[in-house]
């Protein structure tokens, strides 16, 4: 693939939509830039994660910071190749929860058991059909599941790669 179609696979592949430029200023706001112009949401991502001067001495720091080695290009197109993520999520626990049928729905924002990324376009999994988890890391239990006196589901989230997971987690539903 080209570089360019490498850096529009790992934006499509964390959920973002629309043009390339569309998607990159999306996912400089989704890591710490709130500006709405791509040069300033740039430097602000970039500061965010430590890495202050300008962009590109900034850039190359940062991708160094990663792991990635050579000259700006050949770090930003190894970047993109690797999926793009700038932070690996860092999982806390996800605390075994338990929902009364009665109160349903209900929902979780699961983003706040990570760190370093936000849980946009991510999936649960091992789970029925009734809780979902939505773009921006919502998951709702529906008040439609068909259960008996007591329910337990394992779960974990994930990201469209399929790495990243969270560690399993079990929820209950009582009556």
């Amino acid at each position: 693939m080209s570089r360019i179609d490498d850096k529009f696979a790992a934006l499509r592949g964390q959920g973002f939509t629309g043009s390339l430029s569309d998607m990159t200023l999306q996912w400089l706001q989704a890591n710490g830039a709130s500006s709405n112009t791509i040069s300033d949401a740039w430097l602000q991502m970039l500061s965010a994660l430590g890495f202050e001067g300008q962009h590109n001495d900034a850039w190359y720091a940062f991708l160094g910071s990663l792991g990635f080695e050579g000259a700006i290009a050949d770090r930003t197109a190894d970047f993109w190749a690797a999926g793009g993520v700038p932070v690996p999520p860092v999982w806390g626990t996800v605390p075994a929860l338990e929902f009364s049928q009665v109160a349903l729905p209900d929902t979780v924002n699961m983003n706040a058991f990570v760190s370093g990324i936000q849980l946009t376009g991510w999936l649960l999994a091992g789970n029925p059909p009734e809780i979902t988890i939505d773009t921006d890391g919502i998951v709702t239990v529906a008040n439609t599941i068909p259960l008996g006196p007591t329910a337990a589901m394992t779960c974990y989230v994930e990201n469209p790669a399929g790495n990243d997971t969270s560690a399993a987690f079990t929820w209950t539903i009582v009556l």
